[in-house]
């Protein structure tokens, strides 16, 4: 169907699609309350310095990425690659960052110099609002918006090639619910927690074991000189005809001879064929030199011959990297609280459950919030500090220090409080089960927890902002598909301690997406109500009486439907509107094609 509205056009699409709005549904709850199936005593997931490296725009230094994820297993493709992780907003940090008044230049430029390389080196840490469908997070620039994602997010690195083997599966979030008994209720850490979850990496190829696993769209910039998958999946096709044709003609074909017909297959087809190709790049260097490695290898592929160093054997994994498979999501066994990380198999008192390398934020006040105002395209920061960033809720820190460690190794986040329990000694006893040490790993700078806060920034070490990592120990014995908690210390348990005695436990949670979300898909006789039927709604509750706020959509939730088009061309016909446009059918849910919409009509189909 073709229409002159966008929204018009895009809910057409939504329900051909059944996918819809940021109300969004649910799949995948299995996928984060089930515990671990296969042999325990294989590390399917590794945590280790990455092979790759980057080059620095400034000054061409060479500086190593500092840690990775590789495959201690075989993943195929389309398997969920680690365990689904939370995605915790950094909403207009540029914006909340601004500082106007300092008491001199020298000052001024410290600080401006220290937010500066504090915000390039989160920015390159994080990633853009996309992968939750997050960016109507902000008011005007959805560019204004960071997400962490610990975990598979925080460890993802990209290759200086454009080349991936994982990407995200937007459905995951996309499809989460929540239990509808929790809609509309009221919890102490309502709020105070993320509602994005289930966001998870998935294989987009089979990845083979050892191998460093490289994460589609990092920001690296698309060069079209750099080499892509489609660049060595044609290297690998032709070399497997080569290699064909030489063993049909083997009897005949000397070594020199060989050498040199390989020689002029590489310089006078393949690369004449790629020099009439629109890219016009030379793919020669993805190819073996000699015919004698054709064999080998075709085994592995050009890409792993072109990058030897992507692969790591298991012994070199143990020695250099940490296994990442320890914890788990699930709901957690204090009531009301959400989510928490249970044990994948049984540890050993003093054996690490779980790594968590820390990014450093050097200052809590950088995570302060400013009442905001919108001022044509521009945002205008208040006076006073009337929030804090999610990610405070997230980060380790102390009182009597301004400094704030954000933990991104898989699934730490999910870990919940308990006071220790100094009899703790047994499995199953109450109270906190694990504790923070600072690791031992090659990637920790230990010479840096003895610097005050201005020597940590001035150190000059270039990654001082991820130089800094710990561990998590079992304190005690730990079963498997047990909840693991720490101890946050007793400055945070009275804080909580006030909020809870402090709550009103009548109070009702206003509405939000999630929740209708969720109602929706455990009730499959509710539906989006077109235009015309919210208008009755409101028009009704005005006539009796009401305000019309009783509708069920707040205006704080929008309905967003999945949809790209293009321009109609010659051969679509003429319409006589220039604004007419088609749909596009490579349509994908995810943040990309989410646009806000309005439902016009809603049709059934068989």
């Amino acid at each position: 169907m073709h229409t002159t509205k966008m929204d018009t056009f895009s809910v057409t699409c939504l329900f051909l699609l059944t996918s819809i709005s940021m109300l969004h549904h649910v799949t995948n709850a299995t996928l984060t309350e089930t515990g671990p199936t296969e042999d325990e005593s294989k590390c399917k997931l590794y945590m280790a310095p990455t092979s790759t490296i980057l080059i620095s725009e400034d000054d061409d230094e060479v500086s190593p990425i500092k840690l990775s994820m590789y495959a201690g297993t075989n993943i195929p493709e389309g398997t969920i690659i680690g365990r689904p992780e939370i995605g915790i907003p950094l909403t207009d940090i540029n914006t909340h960052m601004k500082q106007t008044v300092y008491q001199s230049q020298q000052q001024k430029q410290k600080i401006i110099k220290n937010k500066q390389e504090f915000l390039a080196a989160q920015s390159s840490f994080m990633w853009n609002a996309q992968p939750v469908s997050a960016q109507y997070e902000t008011f005007i620039n959805h560019d204004n918006l960071n997400v962490c994602i610990p975990g598979v997010g925080g460890l993802g690195n990209q290759h200086p090639t454009l080349v991936s083997y994982a990407g995200w599966n937007y459905d995951a979030v996309v499809e989460r619910t929540i239990d509808t008994k929790s809609t509309n209720v009221a919890y102490p850490n309502r709020g105070a927690i993320s509602h994005y979850f289930n966001v998870s990496l998935q294989a987009l190829q089979d990845i083979p074991a050892g191998m460093e696993i490289l994460v589609d769209d990092l920001g690296l910039e698309e060069d079209e000189d750099l080499y892509t998958l489609k660049d060595f999946h044609h290297a690998d096709r032709n070399l497997k005809r080569i290699h064909a044709f030489f063993e049909k003609y083997e009897s005949d074909l000397l070594p020199v001879k060989k050498k040199e017909m390989y020689n002029f297959l590489l310089k006078d087809v393949i690369s004449a064929s790629h020099s009439n190709d629109d890219d016009g790049k030379d793919t020669l260097p993805l190819y073996p030199k000699e015919p004698s490695e054709i064999a080998s290898t075709i085994q592995t592929g050009t890409f792993q011959y072109s990058y030897p160093e992507l692969t790591k054997s298991t012994e070199w994994l143990e020695q250099n990297g940490q296994c990442l498979d320890g914890l788990y999501p699930g709901i957690s066994t204090i009531p009301d609280i959400g989510r928490g990380a249970f044990a994948s198999k049984n540890f050993k008192k003093g054996q690490m459950i779980a790594p968590a390398p820390l990014m450093l934020i050097p200052d809590k006040s950088y995570l302060d919030m400013y009442k905001i105002k919108k001022n044509g395209d521009r945002l205008v920061k208040g006076e006073d500090v009337v929030s804090k960033q999610l990610l405070e809720n997230y980060s380790f820190g102390h009182q009597q220090s301004k400094l704030r460690f954000y933990p991104y190794g898989i699934n730490v986040n999910f870990i919940n409080h308990k006071k220790t329990d100094p009899s703790g000694t047994v499995t199953g006893s109450d109270g906190a089960n694990a504790k923070l040490s600072w690791t031992k790993q090659s990637y920790h700078q230990s010479d840096l927890l003895n610097k005050n806060t201005n020597e940590l920034l001035e150190s000059g070490i270039k990654d001082v902002f991820t130089s800094l990592g710990m561990d998590i120990i079992a304190t005690r014995d730990i079963a498997a598909n047990e909840e693991v908690f720490i101890d946050y210390g007793d400055d945070w348990a009275k804080a909580w301690e006030d909020h809870v005695s402090k709550w009103d436990k009548d109070q009702k949670w206003p509405t939000k997406a999630l929740d209708l979300n969720s109602e929706m898909k455990f009730d499959q006789n509710l539906f989006f109500d077109t235009e015309s039927e919210k208008n009755k709604i409101i028009q009704a509750s005005l006539q009796t009486g009401g305000d019309g706020t009783e509708y069920k959509v707040p205006p704080s939730v929008i309905t967003v439907c999945y949809a790209t088009w293009n321009d109609l061309d010659a051969n679509d016909g003429d319409f006589g509107k220039d604004s007419w446009f088609k749909f596009d059918d490579r349509t994908e849910k995810n943040g990309h094609d989410m646009q806000p919409c309005s439902i016009i009509d809603r049709y059934n189909f068989q």
